[in-house]
């Protein structure tokens, strides 16, 4: 048993994403400057991608509004079944990859979240420091 999950964990890290069938979005904390944006995104692009660049989720960050009883109920992005199959729609892609990155303790950190159409959570996460690059 031990094995088998040893085996998944690794093939699981080695998985490459179809850049056609897949949209990224990337969340930046406030900290992480827009000049760190470009390598930070093209090492996503290298790890998930083979360094191709997918198409970028500029709308993911939308908000729809549903009716309920007394108001409206605010979703918001990739978090909502109902929104990523519309953002699935338009885009033309079954999958989406979040990236959130973040300084934790002075080094940066991407946290992954690969979403797809058949269940609200996302199906696998990775977190990993990412390498500065020389300026």
């Amino acid at each position: 048993m031990i094995p088998l999950m040893l085996l998944s964990s690794i093939s699981e890290a080695q998985v490459t994403l179809d850049p056609g069938t897949t949209a990224v979005r990337f969340v930046y904390s406030r900290e992480i400057e827009r000049k760190n944006h470009g390598w930070i995104e093209e090492q996503v692009f290298e790890e998930w991608f083979d360094g191709e660049v997918p198409k970028i989720c500029h709308i993911c960050d939308n908000v729809y509004r549903y009716p309920v009883d007394n108001g409206s109920l605010v979703t918001r992005g990739l978090r909502s079944m109902i929104n990523r199959k519309k953002l699935a729609e338009i885009l033309e892609v079954r999958e989406f990859l979040m990236v959130l990155v973040r300084r934790v303790a002075g080094e940066f950190q991407s946290e992954s979240f690969r979403y797809d159409l058949s269940s609200e959570a996302p199906f696998s996460s990775k977190v990993e420091q990412l390498s500065e690059p020389w300026f």
